[in-house]
């Protein structure tokens, strides 16, 4: 950046053109739920993320690091909570627990999170944040994300319902769709047991123990895996279709965050939102009932959407930025 700055100011002053080579990079504001609040047409969340126009950007993480404060209000963790700066709530304690539960991530695996961001950021040291405290902040997250974004969490759960008959009904063991890029997705998860092997080393007797596979599908493994699962095949068919409509050839990407040279980034802007609404013109319900189910009655019913336009978020600032 230091060398391309230098070399626009010198260009300037000698007058001679200057060809830029930077990267330019546009991020997705907390992609999994963007991918979810479309899924589910949920304008509430979707104007959280980026999916509707505004004047001025929401902030999710603050939105939940808030909501966190309010559910904390008159215990002793909420003490602690009070004296960080929101600046430090967000990115110490809401931020990456918000964007993993997007994924499924349960309160366990936030609780883990959070402590290690909290003691990233200094909050552990200054402000006192425990292990035990992180492990009640992580149950908190879930709560309050899951009640801000209603409709990410109804298409969880709706995909769990699929899985959940796909295997005890149609005693089938994995699960497979084809992404809309044309990907084949298949995931896999099988119940392992613990075995023992008797060995002996310089005459001394060891007792191995390690797990082996089995045939059986591990049911619970694959209901809290389908969400994410599902949701990164559809983000990383995002990134593919984007990149096969581009007449640039110059692009560069780290999961949600896109980049191309300066004067190709309008172009990778409109290409990105007109990507992202077209895999969501269809009816998302019937195409996961078609690839998990094959379309068999599973008993179960098409969440209720919202009232969210897709079609809003060309006008959108905030989607990608």
């Amino acid at each position: 950046l230091c060398f391309e700055i230098g070399g626009i100011v010198g260009a300037a002053l000698t007058g001679e053109p200057y060809k830029s080579g930077m990267p330019i990079a546009i991020d997705g504001v907390n992609n999994g739920t963007q991918h979810l609040a479309a899924m589910s047409k949920d304008e509430k969340a979707g104007e959280l993320v980026g999916l509707t126009p505004l004047t001025v950007p929401r902030d999710f993480y603050l939105k939940i690091g808030k909501g966190m404060l309010d559910v904390n209000q008159d215990t002793d963790i909420g003490k602690k909570l009070k004296k960080i700066p929101m600046k430090l709530i967000r990115k110490g304690i809401s931020k990456r627990g918000s964007m993993t539960r997007a994924y499924d991530a349960g309160a366990m695996k936030i609780g883990e999170i959070i402590y290690q961001d909290s003691y990233d950021a200094g909050l552990v040291s200054k402000y006192k944040i425990t292990r035990s405290d992180a492990r009640v902040l992580g149950k908190d997250l879930v709560k309050v994300y899951d009640k801000v974004c209603t409709g990410p969490v109804d298409i969880k759960k709706f995909l769990q319902s699929l899985v959940k008959y796909r295997i005890q009904n149609m005693k089938l063991n994995d699960v497979t769709w084809v992404t809309p890029s044309g990907f084949p997705a298949t995931t896999e998860k099988f119940i392992q047991v613990k075995s023992f092997c008797k060995a002996s080393i310089n005459a001394k007797r060891i007792n191995h123990v390690y797990l082996e596979r089995t045939e059986r599908p591990a049911t619970v493994e694959h209901l809290s895996a389908i969400g994410a699962n599902w949701v990164h095949s559809y983000d990383a068919s995002h990134m593919s279709l984007v990149i096969n409509k581009l007449t640039s050839n110059s692009f560069g990407a780290i999961h949600d965050s896109y980049s191309s040279h300066a004067c190709d980034v309008q172009e990778m802007v409109d290409t990105t939102k007109e990507v992202f609404i077209d895999m969501y013109k269809d009816n998302i319900f019937d195409r996961m009932r078609e690839f998990i189910v094959y379309g068999a009655d599973a008993n179960t019913e098409d969440p209720e959407c919202g009232s969210l336009d897709l079609e809003l978020i060309r006008e959108s600032d905030f989607f990608f930025c």
